[in-house]
């Protein structure tokens, strides 16, 4: 597939402004890379919120000038000289964590952030500065995931799964979560407890425990949130806290049933900090179980009673974004059908976007945060 010499894409700039460029150079393939053809984005709320200066927005910072955009399905247009397996036409989910190849300890979120160290802003500015929210874009060679078009996007009568491209969108925000519930060896038959469950990814992570075999209690305050949660999941048993420790705890421990929680994970935003929600359902836990602290809560002191973690020998852990072997394992659980997404199954396409309604699709995408809703941004 010969590439063109110049697309058009997205730039995003020091003032925080955004302007679609016409006449960008089309990158070429190099040492451990692929050229992608995007076909379909996510519409980032984090990043809408961020560059709108949003409260409770996260802090991140990066390169620019740059290209934003990294959570997208492509097709493969062009492979570098290493590239072994991967063919051109290919279909690929593209994920935004990048790991330096010399030290996976250095990391940066593709576009979003450049972490905290020299190192890690070197590998965003000098190597990966632009991402998908063009036509064509330049990728790392483990952050492309093969799918099985044949089997996710096929007709039903034929033993498909009957996605389209943009129903694929919603098994990338599964990553963070699956990646999280993974690190706690969350086995078949235990019992999860998730809060605040109802967000884009919080609400994953209770899809993502189901198709794990596990049962899942949902804890939010929102009840029309829990309530769409149960429409969708009927499994899934909700506590609507109140943020009264006790009281939660009392709740959450009620809907286990006979036994206590094996597993909780927290995965709230930035806004959710000082919340006293996790503390309950930390307490929930039985003694040996696991927890997870995924969300992007700011709290400089942990919440939760130091002689509960002694005495009761709980392992908390935090938790950052996945391994790819995480993501490979989520894509084969989508691919036979046990991790569901498509509108039938509650996960639905809000609206779509051209890159010249940008500003309109980050409206939209800032707007449909909850569970199940996804903003698109297309070429």
């Amino acid at each position: 597939m010969a590439l063109p010499s110049t697309m058009k894409g997205l730039v995003l700039h020091e003032d925080d402004s955004i302007t679609l460029e016409t006449s960008l150079p089309v990158p070429s393939p190099i040492h451990g890379s692929a050229i992608v053809k995007v076909l379909a984005n996510q519409a980032n709320p984090n990043f809408f919120n961020m560059i709108r200066g949003q409260s409770g927005a996260h802090p991140f910072t990066q390169p620019r000038p740059l290209v934003p955009g990294a959570a997208c399905i492509a097709r493969v247009a062009a492979v570098g000289p290493d590239a072994v397996s991967l063919k051109v036409g290919q279909l690929v989910a593209i994920d935004n964590f990048i790991r330096a190849r010399d030290d996976p300890n250095v990391n940066i979120l593709w576009t979003m952030s450049d972490g905290q160290t020299e190192e890690s802003k070197k590998l965003h500015k000098d190597v990966w500065r632009n991402g998908t929210l063009a036509e064509y874009a330049r990728a790392p060679l483990e952050n492309l995931y093969p799918l099985d078009e044949e089997t996710l996007c096929g007709p039903e009568s034929e033993g498909g799964l009957g996605y389209s491209i943009e129903d694929l969108l919603h098994i990338i925000p599964h990553s963070v979560p699956f990646g999280g519930l993974r690190s706690i060896h969350l086995e078949p038959g235990e019992t999860l407890v998730v809060t605040p469950a109802t967000g884009l990814f919080s609400g994953a992570t209770v899809s993502a425990a189901l198709a794990m075999g596990a049962k899942v209690i949902a804890v939010s305050r929102s009840s029309s949130g829990l309530e769409k949660l149960k429409a969708n999941f009927p499994s899934v048993r909700t506590v609507v806290a109140t943020g009264d420790v006790k009281a939660d705890t009392a709740a959450i421990l009620a809907a286990s049933g006979k036994n206590a929680p094996d597993a909780c994970m927290e995965i709230g935003p930035p806004a959710s900090t000082g919340s006293t929600i996790v503390t309950s359902c930390m307490l929930s836990v039985k003694s040996y179980g696991r927890i997870v602290l995924m969300g992007g809560r700011g709290d400089t002191n942990l919440p939760f009673p130091w002689p509960q973690l002694l005495y009761r020998n709980l392992t908390v852990k935090g938790g950052f974004m996945y391994q790819r072997e995480d993501v490979q394992k989520m894509i084969k659980l989508a691919e036979t059908g046990q991790l569901k997404v498509g509108k039938e199954n509650g996960f639905e396409i809000v609206s779509s976007f051209s890159y010249e309604d940008w500003d309109k699709c980050g409206d939209a995408a800032v707007e449909h945060t909850a569970f199940g809703k996804m903003v698109v941004l297309k070429p």
